[in-house]
């Protein structure tokens, strides 16, 4: 809403924008599949990964954030922390259940998208920043995988990823661009370097 104006996009115009900016295609889709399902059958036999314990539970839950929206599931982190005495076993139950079947409520899927509009025209949904909010019961969930993927993960990862990794920063990147092309444009050449990010969100 902007004053006494309600600007509206269309559903079909969201779906259209986002399902081109985030969607895989055909060829990724099933390239995806193929890697997932080598990747079971390597580990499968191989799984390690202790059940969880109480004291992981309640300290995802404590560290989940307070104040922030509820997602789909209509439960928010705050009232998941106001009855953790209950809420931590049953979860506790539940959790381990999925981690045995390795598979997780495919509902955790579906998420509440807001768009904050940033610049430009209002009817035009690339520029919207879109904010997903998501079950704050799944986010609990993954606070507890992902201290123990970040091991494998830190193997795995290239030395030069900077994005979505800890103590790390895309500014360190940046930083070192930056030395290598101040000290082309003074001994050598020009160097360029260029990169093309799509409608103001992280897609290059």
């Amino acid at each position: 809403m902007l004053g006494k104006d309600i600007i509206q996009i269309k559903k079909e115009d969201i779906t259209t924008f986002y399902g081109s900016l985030y969607g895989l295609s055909k060829t990724d889709t099933e390239r995806s599949q193929k890697a997932f399902a080598k990747l079971e059958l390597e580990y499968c036999n191989f799984d390690d990964t202790s059940p969880f314990i109480l004291e992981e539970v309640y300290t995802a839950i404590k560290r989940a954030p307070t104040g922030k929206m509820s997602g789909p599931g209509k439960i928010c982190g705050d009232e998941i922390k106001a009855c953790v005495e209950w809420t931590a076993p049953y979860l506790l139950k539940r959790f381990n259940r999925y981690l045995e079947e390795r598979k997780s409520p495919t509902r955790w899927k579906d998420s509440k998208l807001l768009l904050l509009f940033k610049k430009g025209c209002r009817k035009d949904a690339g520029d919207y920043r879109p904010l997903s909010l998501t079950s704050h019961v799944y986010k609990i969930y993954a606070g507890l995988i992902l201290p123990r993927l970040n091991p494998t993960l830190a193997t795995e990862i290239g030395p030069y990823q900077h994005g979505l990794r800890k103590g790390v920063s895309t500014a360190d990147a940046i930083l070192v661009v930056e030395s290598i092309l101040e000290k082309h444009t003074s001994t050598e050449p020009m160097l360029g370097c260029c990169l093309w990010i799509m409608r103001k969100h992280l897609t290059l």
